[in-house]
């Protein structure tokens, strides 16, 4: 089951977090640069919000079709819909930080703590929304989000590798495949480190064996 749920996970986000860069950078591309205040940061949070339905709802369809094999009574529109809402909203809140981060590059390795402390916190929130709707199908769901965090701690450094990668603006296929694979390489820490969880799950449940 564990294999199954990585290749889910990995080619679910390959297509949530390329389509919703290339929604993003699509619709920057048309619009141009919205410049400054409220107004340009009420447009750029409702563009994040957008882009993270598109990557959640993407990453949610595509682990349901392993998730109901171990919760048959989990529906598809609530695993979805909790997977985008908490997508969207770590989406928001990372975009809404970064607008207000001092436009000051700090050395390397500085960069990368500050990623995976951001990684660290919006895992959680994304593991969060999720548990809330397996809750009501397995007990003690906090492993749940603790997998989460530590994985995309670790997964949201390829974000912004993708963006280093594609300095160029606009939905290009250049830009557009860099994301597609920098959204499977970010799956895959997150991937595995549910997917412990996922197993220890189905143990519970009686289903080791079958699954």
């Amino acid at each position: 089951m564990q294999e199954r749920w990585i290749t889910v996970t990995v080619l679910g986000e390959a297509i949530g977090f390329g389509g919703a860069m290339a929604v993003g950078r699509g619709v920057l591309g048309l619009v141009g640069d919205p410049g400054s205040g409220p107004l340009a940061e009420l447009f750029i949070l409702g563009l994040s919000a957008t882009a993270g339905l598109v990557e959640g709802a993407c990453l949610g369809l595509a682990q349901w079709l392993v998730l109901r094999r171990v919760f048959p009574r989990l529906p598809l529109r609530h695993w979805v819909i909790f997977t985008a809402v908490g997508a969207a909203l770590a989406w928001v809140i990372g975009m809404g930080a970064g607008s207000h981060a001092p436009n000051v590059v700090p050395p390397p390795a500085m960069l990368v703590a500050i990623i995976m402390a951001a990684g660290l916190v919006l895992g959680a929130l994304l593991g969060a929304a999720q548990a809330l709707a397996l809750r009501r199908h397995i007990a003690g769901v906090g492993p749940w989000i603790l997998a989460s965090a530590l994985g995309w701690m670790v997964g949201l450094l390829f974000a912004f590798i993708g963006v280093a990668l594609t300095p160029e603006p606009g939905a290009s296929l250049f830009n557009i495949a860099v994301m597609l694979v920098c959204g499977a390489c970010m799956a895959i820490a997150p991937a595995l480190a549910t997917g412990r969880v996922l197993q220890a799950f189905a143990r519970d449940l009686g289903l080791g064996l079958r699954y």
